[in-house]
């Protein structure tokens, strides 16, 4: 049997250059969560919602049942239905 792979749902979020070209990367999946790579820490967490701070500020996830599942000193995986995905930035 096949293992099915997640593909990335079809949101677009518009995020400044300066988040991307500092290395935030946000990868969302339907239904499945996310993983969010070059974080700092997590500034709150519970179910509907995470803030991450990041080296150019910080990014919101809202949703349902969001859970940290997994991190490590870079990337975080976030389980539960991503809803809205917005970023905060600071200015160099």
């Amino acid at each position: 049997m096949k293992k099915k792979r997640k593909k990335p749902c079809r949101k677009e979020y518009d995020f400044s250059p300066k988040a991307i070209n500092e290395g935030v990367l946000v990868y969302i999946y339907d239904e499945a969560g996310c993983i969010v790579r070059n974080y700092f820490s997590v500034f709150f967490y519970s179910e509907n919602m995470i803030l991450i701070e990041t080296k150019r500020g910080r990014l919101a996830l809202r949703g349902k049942n969001l859970l940290i599942a997994q991190s490590d000193c870079t990337d975080i995986k976030i389980t539960g239905k991503v809803e809205a995905c917005e970023f905060s930035g600071r200015e160099a």
